[in-house]
């Protein structure tokens, strides 16, 4: 009987596999489950998306909400005032709105996350795997509550273009660029592991717990196929 050859180039994502590279680049464009793959994916960019895009009009809502209040509050203090309480007033306002400097894009500020009552959303976070770097990601730039970490501006969901905030100033950016780096696998898991220790007071442990363990191999599963795929055929 004649030997049957090696075969070398395997599918990562239904483990078919093959002789040649050219093969198992030609089986790579119709391959099944590598497109439902790349669909979850673009499902959860398209999430993303969204999420942000929802976020951020309430945030908007919710600071002219806040802007209509102190408007009115300074317009009563000012009728029933003498001109040195106006003065104290108006300089409050300045305080107020001056209050909030925004982070630069890419430098925002996480350690509002390790506060204790934020524990039980942390290892929720985890727990759901990808799901739940969605939400870390929501929490991080879209939080209402923490608005010098808002340094996206995405308020056309059609467009292909978004803002962010740079040196002081609001600079134009691809869209996919920005959601590609927001769900950046390495920085994320770093940012929410070590959130997850310190609220857990995990600090000095060197072994993970289930927890943490089961959350990177939810995460892997989903990052770690496509890139065996491209070292394969590049």
């Amino acid at each position: 009987k004649k030997k049957e050859g090696v075969k070398k180039f395997e599918c990562n994502y239904c483990n078919k596999s093959y002789k040649q590279k050219c093969h198992l680049t030609r089986h790579l464009k119709t391959c099944k489950i590598k497109k439902e793959k790349e669909e979850i994916k673009r499902l959860k960019i398209l999430n993303l998306e969204i999420e942000l895009f929802k976020l951020k009009k309430e945030a908007n809502i919710s600071n002219k909400s806040n802007t209509t209040t102190n408007n009115i509050s300074n317009n009563t203090n000012n009728n029933n005032s003498t001109n040195s309480t106006n003065n104290t007033n108006s300089n409050n306002t300045v305080n107020i709105n001056n209050n909030i400097i925004l982070n630069d894009y890419g430098k925002e500020n996480i350690d509002f996350l390790k506060d204790q009552k934020y524990k039980k959303l942390i290892s929720g976070i985890l727990k759901h795997g990808i799901n739940g770097m969605q939400k870390y990601i929501s929490y991080k730039y879209c939080n209402p509550n923490q608005p010098e970490n808002m340094t996206i501006k995405y308020t056309n969901q059609r467009s292909n273009k978004l803002k962010v905030r740079k040196n002081n100033k609001w600079k134009t950016r691809n869209k996919r660029d920005v959601l590609e780096e927001l769900y950046d696998r390495d920085k994320n898991v770093e940012e929410v592991l070590n959130v997850y220790e310190h609220v857990n007071d995990l600090d000095e442990t060197e072994q993970m717990d289930k927890i943490q363990i089961s959350f990177l191999n939810m995460v892997d599963n989903i990052y770690d196929d496509d890139e065996e795929q491209n070292d394969i055929l590049d």
